[in-house]
């Protein structure tokens, strides 16, 4: 059976439908003109003739012609070539610019689109209460201490004073049985803590969590208070340095607010 396929190579498929029209279709000034019996054209500069066809430059790729598909060629001269060869070559210097402004318009683009996102998600933290890198802090009835609400392990809501002057964190009691600390005054790992002048029996546990509105911090060490003495004022507990310093902090009084800003190491 007579072979009638017109042989395409791999790299010339990756040709752009619109180049393929405007090829095909509008005729090349200087260009070998391949004419087929189809009545179709293929118009370039011709790089090989064998026995088997003709493999022609379109500018943007070759195409390989089987000589049974060819009705007759169109020459052009050596002059004429070298023209169409400096047309190609204004062609493909402006095809490069096009696709480096796109890509820099995609860029472009994805960096407006990220930004927007950002916006979108800080306008909604400060719908819900105020950066992400702010507490509220809430006023002691009688006294001028600071408040904060915290959650311990994801599980015992405490509130507790903000302490700058307290090296630890510190919980009563009853947060400790919330969290399922061993509360028994024996073993070795008791640890005697000053608290309202006076020496108090506690156990230093690892907090997994801390979480003070949307800011949390892992491995933090608090000790809890093994007796049910009611220390005025204490609420549920002090918030020392010990989870502060790994701030820089800020207290406006005016606004109720404190800003953490995450130390980096």
């Amino acid at each position: 059976m007579k072979d009638n396929t017109i042989v395409i190579p791999r790299h010339f498929l990756l040709i752009s439908a619109a180049l393929l029209s405007i090829i095909f279709c509008n005729t090349l000034s200087y260009a070998d003109t391949v004419y087929l019996k189809n009545e179709r054209k293929v118009e370039g500069i011709i790089l090989r003739e064998d026995d088997n066809g003709v493999e022609v430059n379109m500018g943007f790729g070759t195409i390989a012609v089987h000589k049974s598909e060819i009705k007759a060629i169109e020459r052009s001269r050596p002059e004429e070539k070298e023209s169409l060869y400096e047309k190609w070559d204004g062609e493909q210097a402006e095809l490069t610019k096009r696709e480096a402004e796109y890509a820099q318009a995609r860029e472009q683009r994805a960096e407006q689109n990220r930004r927007i996102a950002e916006e979108e998600t800080r306008a909604k933290v400060e719908t819900a209460g105020g950066a992400s890198n702010e507490v509220q802090l809430l006023k002691s009835e009688g006294s001028k201490d600071m408040l904060v609400e915290a959650v311990l392990n994801g599980q015992a809501k405490a509130t507790l004073i903000v302490d700058t002057g307290a090296e630890q964190v510190v919980l009563i009691r009853r947060i400790g049985e919330a969290l399922g600390v061993n509360l028994s005054p024996e073993g070795n790992d008791i640890a005697e803590i000053h608290l309202a002048g006076r020496k108090r029996p506690s156990r230093p546990v690892m907090l997994e969590a801390l979480r003070l509105g949307g800011i949390e911090e892992a491995k933090v060490v608090a000790f809890v208070l093994l007796d049910d003495v009611d220390v005025s004022g204490l609420k549920d507990g002090l918030l020392g340095t010990s989870f502060l310093n790994r701030f820089h902090c800020q207290i406006d009084l005016k606004r109720l607010k404190m800003t953490l800003d995450k130390i980096k190491k």
